[in-house]
């Protein structure tokens, strides 16, 4: 096979995965998918409107368990969920600190040089893991989807 007839071969198959894409697009069953995720996104937003830190660290936390459970597929992916985790149980760790004013200026005194702050902040274990979950989920919507 030439180099030619390769390129004409991935364009063909490109072709007819973008034609499958747009049949599945079509169907009833994407339809309440798409319904669901919306549903979620829109109680998610609420979630994260109620101000209660351990609720939204644990409805998180909830996703990415269920994230593990179902869609993980590869060793890299489930690595990547298990460390999310991870982060999340050491932010739950924190709740009890946040949650006390005397405990919470405690840790702010114990991260005094500029180099353990961020933005006037302790730079703690919780706000690094919550930094790195941000940024997990940042490029994780980066990531085209099926049209």
């Amino acid at each position: 096979m030439t180099t030619k007839d390769r390129f004409a071969n991935l364009q063909r198959l490109l072709a007819q995965e973008e034609l499958s894409a747009a049949v599945v697009a079509k169907t009833p069953e994407t339809a309440a998918l798409n319904s669901s995720r919306s549903d979620l996104l829109k109680h998610v937003r609420e979630v994260g409107k109620s101000n209660d830190l351990a609720f939204i660290v644990a409805t998180e936390k909830i996703i990415v368990l269920g994230d593990l459970e179902r869609y993980a597929n590869s060793p890299g992916m489930v690595t990547n969920l298990k460390k999310a985790l991870d982060e999340l149980e050491t932010v739950e760790r924190h709740l009890p600190m946040v949650d006390d004013a005397s405990q919470y200026r405690l840790l702010d005194a114990t991260h005094r040089f500029l180099r353990n702050r961020k933005g006037g902040l302790p730079w703690d274990e919780a706000r690094q893991a919550l930094g790195s979950h941000y940024t997990r989920l940042d490029n994780l919507d980066k990531i085209p989807l099926v049209r």
